[in-house]
């Protein structure tokens, strides 16, 4: 069936502390439960709902919507390769980043020869990969000299169970990227505090929770793995090439490396992490506020928790820590984003052209192929509405709901494909009673922009077609400019440049 993926067998090969305890379902709230999830809050925040589910473990959706606020237990199976970029060839004493992919472990196969004191932050060489724009940030470059380092290759050798944290969550920027592992999993108030402390704190608590580590991501994703003599065999490790000693400095490398971040945009690839939608934990489905303070030149339509009562992230951090207990059962997860998938590819391209200036015939026929299936046409009066639930709800007659959070997100995507197919009959009615000289041609295009900007699916922020030395670039931590935010373009290797781009939509 193909809304489902199989947790089971790889759930029960994993040895957990909790494992052998009775598991409390998450359960919805009642009108006593001031701070518990509910369908009326997953129905109030459908199309965040739908757009978190349909960018999980996407590079594209995540740089977009990059203040995740949505938290899946997931596996990585067993024999996955990660990549991790070290100064020497020992395998890391503690925790410490993993890379699903080489080039973004490369990044920080480094040693360095000190012109200061001190160990280089990951921000730190990320940064000193690219050049910095002006004399203005010439002072925050720390004087490093890099070497070439190790290229360290691991493969799981069980399956991990690690905690995924969606949005660009391992940028380190004010804008919310650090409110969910912050505020929510390691319920300390938001700071600037250094990523090796937020990165010892998280494994600290993932072994009270039995987790391996968590997944993160930046300009590529990552696995902060909390130990690394269990889970993983290292495969390997190989010097990288000498350089000039100023690390990798130009336009090509940077180019290049976001070329291969672009080729991730829409998945990982090879279910190389499964994500447990059934026990998925949404601040989405809570009564949180979810308002902004802040200002500044970033999107600030996104949402937030730094104005949540503590209360009410303390009641979504214990669901969450039971939901990570209860992936120990063994159980189906529904594959909820290949849900999402379906209603996208069927209505995104054609809302977009519906939003056209199309005449009146063609804008009728192509409501017309979108709507006719859901109607009986052998009724004089066919029944609209009987009409309209049957297009919301077809992409959902497959799915059975059976944990709490399956049924939150049945109402939130409900709600969501419901909008849709209530905005397109409303529409036919509209065409219905006009002439193909209908006044105001207006009306429709209208209503479509309304319902486009409502859903705010990132597919519609995607380059519609690159030349082939050119790449559909938007920021991703720690490089753009506001532009790449709002507005992704395809660049070729002199536009991209490198000095525009360090530190420009990211900078703290």
């Amino acid at each position: 069936m193909f809304v489902r993926h199989i947790i089971v067998a790889l759930a029960s090969a994993v040895s957990l502390t909790h494992g052998s305890q009775p598991q409390k379902l998450l359960s919805l709230s009642n009108d006593n439960d001031r701070y518990g999830p509910s369908i009326d809050c997953a129905k109030k925040n459908a199309n965040f709902i739908f757009n978190a589910v349909h960018s999980s473990m996407r590079q594209w959706g995540n740089s977009l919507h990059h203040n995740g606020l949505s938290l899946y237990p997931a596996i990585i199976p067993q024999g996955t390769l990660l990549y991790h970029g070290a100064p020497d060839a020992k395998t890391p004493p503690s925790f410490e980043w993993l890379a699903f992919e080489i080039e973004h472990a490369e990044l920080f196969a480094v040693s360095w020869e000190e012109a200061g004191q001190g160990r280089p932050s990951r921000q730190s060489i990320l940064l000193s990969n690219v050049e910095k724009s002006t004399a203005d940030e010439a002072h925050t470059q720390e004087e490093w000299i890099f070497k070439p380092g190790y290229l360290q290759v691991y493969q799981a050798n069980r399956p991990l169970r690690v905690l995924y944290i969606d949005g660009s969550s391992a940028a380190k920027a004010p804008y919310g990227t650090l409110d969910s592992q912050d505020l929510i999993v390691l319920d300390k108030p938001r700071s600037h505090r250094e990523e090796m402390e937020r990165a010892e704190d998280l494994c600290t608590l993932a072994a009270e929770w039995g987790i391996d580590g968590f997944i993160r991501m930046e300009a590529g994703f990552e696995l902060i793995n909390c130990n690394f003599s269990d889970g993983f065999d290292y495969l390997s490790h190989k010097k990288r090439p000498e350089t000039d000693g100023v690390r990798r400095r130009e336009d090509v490398f940077f180019a290049e490396y976001m070329r291969d971040v672009a080729s991730r945009y829409h998945g990982i690839g090879a279910r190389r992490v499964l994500l447990d939608y059934s026990s998925m934990t949404s601040v989405f489905f809570y009564p949180a506020n979810l308002s902004s303070e802040e200002s500044g030149d970033y999107d600030l339509s996104l949402p937030r928790v730094m104005n949540t009562e503590h209360d009410q992230l303390l009641r979504i951090r214990s669901d969450l820590k039971e939901s990570i207990f209860r992936q120990a059962s063994v159980h189906d997860s529904i594959d909820w984003q290949g849900v999402v998938d379906m209603i996208v590819s069927r209505f995104a391209d054609r809302l977009t052209l519906l939003e056209a200036d199309l005449s009146y015939s063609i804008l009728t026929l192509e409501i017309d192929n979108l709507l006719n299936m859901y109607i009986d046409f052998s009724e004089t009066l066919p029944n609209i509405t009987e009409s309209t639930e049957s297009c919301s709800l077809h992409y959902l007659q497959p799915v059975e709901p059976s944990t709490a959070q399956d049924h939150l997100l049945y109402a939130a995507i409900k709600t969501a494909t419901h909008k849709i197919c209530t905005t397109l009959f409303q529409a036919r009615e509209h065409l219905l009673g006009c002439t193909s000289a209908c006044e105001d041609s207006s009306v429709v295009p209208g209503m479509i922009r309304e319902l486009k900007e409502w859903l705010n699916w990132t597919t519609w922020k995607e380059c519609q077609s690159c030349p082939q030395d050119t790449f559909c670039y938007i920021a991703t931590y720690p490089w753009g400019f506001s532009k790449d935010h709002y507005n992704p373009s395809c660049l070729n290797q002199t536009e991209l440049g490198i000095r525009g781009r360090v530190r420009g939509y990211w900078i703290w």
